[in-house]
């Protein structure tokens, strides 16, 4: 089993795009159920980073400060849980419809783990937001950069979990994409609040 510095910099290497980071998601006691569940306190240790985020630099949609703090945390959290589950059932279904059924707890793990350097990617870009240090169209320029680029770095998991084309891996990537946008709609659509994109 991989030690965390090797996990880490395994999933460094992948948010860099190296494929060379894979390896270490599938030595032994790596890329199975019990690695891939196991790898679950990555998302619960940076939700609330999320919900830090949210408080000073709520969703688009709902910035212009006509909703409550408890109702912003709601719908992070909401969309936050829906668009992981939401993600990871696609990513399932697509093991599935490959053949590939074992290797999506690779995926699993690798994905988990790999947002960790992102998120070390993106506090720099919040302390911008927190502080107001640039104004909000600014910001949400850099925003989607940053999102541009987390997507390509789902499509290098992908490729690499799957070991399929990188077209295929890029479709996934887009997938996850759009699940995580109508997890999104979903709760702005449950609370009544205008879609503004």
């Amino acid at each position: 089993m991989a030690t965390f510095g090797q996990k880490f910099r395994g999933s460094l290497d992948l948010a860099l795009l190296f494929g060379r980071g894979i390896r270490v998601f599938e030595g032994e006691g790596e890329g199975t159920k019990q690695a891939a569940l196991r790898s679950l306190w990555i998302p619960v240790l940076l939700y609330p980073f999320s919900m830090w985020l949210s408080y000073y630099y709520p969703p688009y949609g709902m910035h212009n400060g006509e909703y409550s703090h408890a109702q912003v945390a709601l719908t992070v959290t909401g969309a936050y849980v829906l668009a992981l589950g939401a993600a990871m059932a696609f990513g399932l279904g697509f093991a599935y419809a490959l053949g590939q059924r074992a290797r999506f707890w690779l995926f699993f793990q690798a994905s988990n783990w790999v947002s960790l350097p992102l998120s070390l990617l993106t506090v720099p870009i919040a302390l911008m937001m927190v502080y107001d240090i640039m104004p909000r169209e600014e910001m949400d320029r850099i925003v989607g950069i940053v999102t541009i680029y987390s997507v390509v770095v789902a499509g290098c998991v992908a490729y690499r979990s799957f070991r399929v084309p990188w077209e295929l891996a890029g479709a996934l990537a887009c997938l996850s994409l759009f699940v995580n946008q109508q997890a999104w709609n979903v709760m702005f659509y449950m609370q009544d609040i205008d879609l503004v994109w």
